[in-house]
């Protein structure tokens, strides 16, 4: 296991030690906001949340972003969500969605999926990385005829063997980029 820029790496990339740290470090600032909320107001107290807590679900997402295992994302929601509750003062009981809803704050899973989109956004017309960028294909590059796929502007997904292949993250936002472009039209 390695620390590298506040990312726990493990030998096989599961992310689940870098999400347990993750959930750790939320649940210390959480409580630590929790007990001077009572001097706060209920914008301040978000305010903060967003900053200390909020914060770590944000920082060098993109890698651990494809964690496959959905109860490792489920502990990150967890604490979300009693940052939400803290900021409205409600009980365990209170429906969660309303309240994300009401604060404007994506869910975890949608954080991640956003945080890999605006990432792609980035690429597509910043070209940057360059490096990222030299391994995109359009698919109007690949052909000369005028597809509906070629006509948006999508890209060719590369063509993957293995399962290792599909969780990268150029796959995984190719993928989103595909799915979003699809539904919105």
């Amino acid at each position: 296991m390695t620390k590298l820029l506040g990312v726990t790496l493990d030998c096989k990339l599961s992310w689940s030690k870098h999400i347990d740290a993750v959930v750790a470090k939320m649940g210390r600032s959480l409580f630590i906001i929790k007990r001077f909320s009572a001097f706060l107001t209920t914008l301040s107290t978000r305010q903060v949340l967003q900053a200390l807590v909020l914060s770590y679900l944000d920082y060098c997402s993109i890698p651990w972003s494809g964690a496959t295992k959905k109860k490792d994302l489920g502990k990150c929601q967890l604490v979300q969500n009693r940052a939400a509750r803290l900021v409205h003062g409600c009980t365990q009981r209170s429906n969660i969605n309303n309240m994300h809803v009401i604060l404007s704050w994506l869910k975890v899973e949608e954080r991640l999926t956003s945080s890999l989109l605006l990432f792609m956004r980035g690429i597509n017309i910043l070209n940057a990385p360059s490096c990222l960028s030299k391994l995109l294909a359009h698919s109007s590059d690949t052909h000369a005829y005028p597809t509906r796929h070629a006509a948006r502007g999508l890209f060719t997904v590369p063509k993957s063997r293995t399962d290792y292949g599909r969780h990268t993250v150029l796959h995984r936002s190719l993928d989103y980029m595909e799915l979003y472009s699809t539904s919105s039209n």
